[in-house]
C-alpha cells in the first residue's frame, strides 16, 4: 500500500508558486475571466500590466491588485493590432522594467 503524501498547506502552495518579483501581461483583464487571471497573478505576487481594448473596465482590477500591495496598470490595447501591442508592450518595460508572464 503506497503512503499517503501529505497535504501543503496554504502558505507552502505560495511558496511553490510564488511570482514574487514577475512581471505578468494579462490581455483581456477588463472581463470576468481576465479580472480573476490578472488577481490571481497578484495574490502570488506578481506585478501585473492588465490590457484591455477599453481600458476604462479594468478599474476595478487594478485597484484589487493594488489593495493586495502589488503594482498595477491600465491600458487600452487592441490585441489584433501590431503597433498597438507594441507600443503598450514599450509602456509595460518603462513601468516595470521586463516582462516575465
Amino acid at each position: 500500500m503506497a503512503e499517503e503524501t501529505p497535504r501543503k498547506t496554504v502558505e507552502e502552495l505560495r511558496n511553490i508558486f510564488s511570482l514574487e518579483g514577475k512581471v505578468a501581461v494579462v490581455t483581456g483583464a477588463g472581463g470576468t475571466l481576465g479580472h480573476a487571471i490578472a488577481k490571481g497573478l497578484a495574490v502570488f505576487g506578481a506585478d501585473v500590466a492588465c490590457w484591455d481594448i477599453k481600458p476604462e473596465f479594468q478599474d476595478d482590477v487594478v485597484a484589487d491588485i493594488k489593495d493586495l500591495g502589488r503594482k498595477a496598470t491600465a491600458s487600452g490595447v487592441d490585441v489584433t493590432s501590431d503597433e498597438s501591442v507594441k507600443t503598450a508592450m514599450e509602456q509595460v518595460i518603462k513601468d516595470f522594467g521586463k516582462v516575465n508572464i
